[in-house]
C-alpha cells in the first residue's frame, strides 16, 4: 500500500490553483460608479486580455510559474525561492491593478474594491504564501497543525 499523501504540504500548489480559477469566477474588482450610481464590474478574464491593463496578465502567470516550477527541471534549483516570490509579487498586482482602475473612477467621485472573486483570489494568495514561507523556512505544516515539533 502507498503511503498517504499529505495534501497539506501542497498548500502552495491548491493556492495558485484557485487563484487561477477565480481569475475566471464572478466579479475581481467592483466599483459603486460615484455620481453617475452605475455599477462598474471588472472580471478577472477582462484584466488577462484588456491591452489596457497590461499587468493583469501578470495575475495569470505568477500562480501558473508556481504551479510549473514541480515540472521544470531547470527551476528545481530555486524551487523554495520561486515560490515565495510568486505569491508576494501577485498579492502587491491585484493592489496595484485596484489603484489603477480606481483612478478612472476619480473623476466621478467612485470607489473601487474587491469583488467575490477578488476576495477568494486574496486569500488563495495568502494560503499560497503561508505554505511557501513554510517550506523556504524547511518547516513541515502538517506536523505544527497537529502539534508535533
Amino acid at each position: 500500500m502507498a503511503p498517504k499523501k499529505n495534501w497539506i504540504n501542497d498548500l502552495d500548489l491548491i493556492g495558485s490553483i484557485v487563484m487561477i480559477a477565480f481569475l475566471f469566477f464572478g466579479t475581481f474588482y467592483k466599483g459603486d460608479g460615484g455620481f453617475y450610481s452605475v455599477k462598474y464590474n471588472v472580471t478577472g478574464y477582462k484584466m488577462l486580455f484588456n491591452t489596457d491593463f497590461i499587468m493583469g496578465t501578470l495575475l495569470l502567470l505568477c500562480p501558473a510559474i508556481t504551479l510549473i516550477t514541480n515540472y521544470v527541471t531547470a527551476m528545481k534549483k530555486s524551487e523554495k525561492l520561486i515560490k515565495l516570490v510568486m505569491p508576494i509579487l501577485a498579492l502587491i498586482l491585484v493592489f496595484v491593478l485596484k489603484s489603477q482602475l480606481s483612478s478612472e473612477l476619480d473623476y466621478s467621485g467612485g470607489s473601487m474594491g474587491l469583488g467575490f472573486s477578488g476576495i477568494v483570489y486574496l486569500i488563495a494568495g495568502l494560503v499560497s504564501l503561508i505554505a511557501a514561507v513554510a517550506r523556504f523556512l524547511n518547516q513541515d505544516l502538517s506536523q505544527k497543525i497537529k502539534g508535533k515539533k
